[in-house]
């Protein structure tokens, strides 16, 4: 039986990148999208996620299964931590896009680099990975990096100008750290070129990460 995959975002950035991967990976999987970019507006306002973009993401939750979704996943980082409610509204899988890479993060290195373009990014990111650490019980440490005049070259469609900020910001971060994640779905796209250059740590990125994990969960061969 043909499985669905459910993709709450919350910009259109990323949805065609996410697509792709999809393709490449399990391209015997159905996926849809549901945007909703009112959420970021809320975040660039408030810095954090509130009672308003909870009931938000929930109510998306809601309407995915409702369309016969068998996984949901949200692919902002930024409202991960909605997942942790909106489970309880539904009765399928929700996943977080960088729980997988939260993981790995851990498992490679003590000190732990994660790069953004928006603000309301780095703390989500950065309490993942804490999390995940104390469920590991792996002592760590997390230095944070924010580039927002990047991603608002990015949103003005200078695409070459954002991705020379972010290869130059992880030149001069992979001296400092044993492993570095990119903390959003938008980098996701630099991650060919980046291992092109020949970086000496390990760089992570979600989305891949993600549609494996959702590999695994569907059993899919």
């Amino acid at each position: 039986m043909e499985k669905t995959v459910a993709l709450i975002h919350t910009t259109r950035i990323v949805i065609e990148p996410i697509h792709k991967l999809f393709k490449q990976i399990i391209p015997e999987v159905k996926s849809f999208n549901l945007l909703d970019e009112g959420i970021l507006e809320i975040l660039s306002k408030t810095g954090s996620v509130n009672s308003q973009i909870n009931k938000r993401v929930c109510d998306l939750a809601v309407l995915a299964e409702e369309a016969g979704a068998d996984l949901i996943m949200l692919t902002c980082s930024s409202i991960s931590s909605c997942a942790d409610i909106a489970c309880n509204m539904v009765s399928i899988p929700i996943l977080k896009i960088d729980e997988a890479m939260a993981k790995k993060a851990v498992d490679l290195g003590q000190v732990i680099g994660v790069i953004a373009t928006s603000s309301t990014t780095l703390k989500p990111t950065t309490l993942l990975i804490n999390k995940v650490a104390k469920e590991k019980n792996r002592d760590i440490l997390i230095k944070t990096y924010l580039y927002e005049k990047a991603f608002k070259a990015l949103l003005a469609g200078k695409s070459d100008e954002h991705d020379n900020m972010i290869f130059k910001a992880i030149d001069e971060v992979s001296k400092e750290v044993d492993v570095l994640v990119l903390a959003q779905a938008s980098l996701d796209r630099l991650l060919q070129k980046i291992n092109e250059k020949a970086i000496k740590i390990n760089v992570l990125s979600s989305p891949k990460m993600a549609i494996y994990n959702i590999k695994k969960i569907l059993e899919i061969q």
